[in-house]
């Protein structure tokens, strides 16, 4: 066997002098030769009623109304005790229809036939923008007699008047 040098004896006796240092740390500390490291389990995450929870205790002084309504939206979420929506006003003779809501450029009159005229009665107006003008004189008069006339005012695209309802045309 071959004799190693002298540089490579060096080295050695400096790894078997780190090893043995070690060994006393270890003894010293009262560890075994081999600790083994402590298994690594994942934190679970806080569930949605102790998020509400906490939110809702930092937000317990808060002068904010906003803030506090979140806190109590959360702590009402977590808990499946949310409000149940209450129906919205009753629906008024002039409602938003299908319309994409933009300024109308375009009235349609709808007119239902009476005493043997096909314009006899108008019955409702739509208003509509340029690219719903189509729509609103195919589908949004429901069948009636279209004659289409140039807007006036702040009109929307989508809404509409029915005459009908208010007893008007007669």
């Amino acid at each position: 066997m071959n004799k190693p040098t002298p540089r490579v004896a060096e080295l050695h006796r400096l790894a078997a002098q780190d090893y043995a240092k070690g060994e006393l740390q270890r003894a010293a500390a009262q560890l075994p030769a081999y600790a083994p490291a402590a298994p690594f389990w994942p934190s679970t995450e806080p569930s949605d009623l102790a998020v509400a929870i906490r939110v809702a205790q930092q937000m317990l002084d808060s002068g904010d109304v906003l803030k506090v309504r979140e806190a109590l939206r959360l702590l009402l979420r977590s808990l499946g005790a949310e409000p149940t929506p209450e129906p919205g006003p009753a629906e008024e003779y002039t409602p938003v229809g299908p319309g994409c809501g933009a300024p109308a450029t375009v009235r349609f009159e709808g007119y239902s036939p009476r005493n043997g005229l096909a314009h006899g009665s108008l019955d409702l107006a739509v208003y509509a923008c340029t690219d719903h003008t189509t729509q609103a004189r195919t589908k949004w008069l429901d069948g009636l007699m279209p004659y289409r006339t140039a807007t006036a005012g702040a009109s929307r695209c989508g809404e509409r008047f029915d005459f009908t309802k208010l007893g008007g045309g007669q």
